[in-house]
């Protein structure tokens, strides 16, 4: 039986493009979505032309990724097939699971100087207030509340989807603290799960399309049992 072997550059590679894709997770949005299929795309066109233009073992390698790539590529980008297959996968399970963990942000710091009020909007519409958890409807009151014990109130503004900023603006000066005295911060800017999906559903069909290509050239065998006439599949059968 054939074995799969892989060089250190191989292997510094598979590390380095994990990590851009882990990165392209953590920070998904319609851009880093656009260039993920730009840069897929025209991968899977060019294992097709290299699975009818390279000889041997690379043309099997490029037509297994080519398969298995645009396969899982149709499943789950064409409609009427993730409808009925697409969703059921376990790469669909694992991408929506996989949202949380990537997108959970870190709390941010404790008021550090005399007078700060430091207001985190959570991605879930949760708002806290020196850590304390408030409800949107009571911001002002509790802005004015804490504002009314401070000579100079500021406030530090940390949110985590850009639709909390005017909310939060406008409850400050409503509790009576000018813009110019509120700092804002944005943590943990949540990407949209739409885009996080598609751009999980792309790394996912590079992954399937690098599978396919590495069963396709070892269900080929090794040049020695080819000149012999022997197949991977007749080797694992011999008893």
């Amino acid at each position: 039986m054939p074995r799969l072997r892989f060089s250190m550059t191989t292997l510094l590679v598979a590390v380095g493009v994990i990590a851009i894709g882990c990165a392209a997770l953590r920070y998904a949005s319609p851009l880093v979505a656009g260039w993920a299929l730009t840069v897929t795309l025209p991968t899977m066109l060019l294992a097709i032309l290299a699975a009818v233009a390279r000889p041997g073992r690379v043309r099997m390698f490029w037509a297994g990724f080519a398969l298995f790539g645009w396969g899982y590529f149709v499943v789950v980008f064409v409609p009427v097939f993730y409808t009925s297959i697409g969703r059921y996968l376990v790469s669909s399970t694992v991408t929506s699971a996989a949202y949380p963990m990537f997108t959970r942000p870190e709390s941010p710091p404790a008021p550090s100087r005399p007078g700060e009020i430091v207001v985190w909007a959570r991605a879930n519409h949760r708002l806290l207030v020196n850590g304390e958890p408030v409800e949107r409807a009571g911001l002002v009151d509790e802005l004015k509340r804490r504002g009314r014990a401070e000579d100079r109130p500021t406030v530090s503004m940390y949110v985590e989807i850009p639709e909390q900023y005017e909310v939060i603006l406008r409850a400050a000066g409503s509790a009576g603290i000018g813009p110019t005295s509120v700092d804002i911060f944005s943590i943990g800017m949540l990407p949209n799960v739409d885009d996080f999906e598609r751009v999980g559903h792309i790394l996912f069909a590079l992954l399937f399309a690098l599978v396919g290509g590495l069963l396709a050239r070892w269900l080929l065998g090794s040049p020695g049992q080819r000149e012999s006439g022997t197949t991977a599949a007749q080797v694992a059968s011999r008893p």
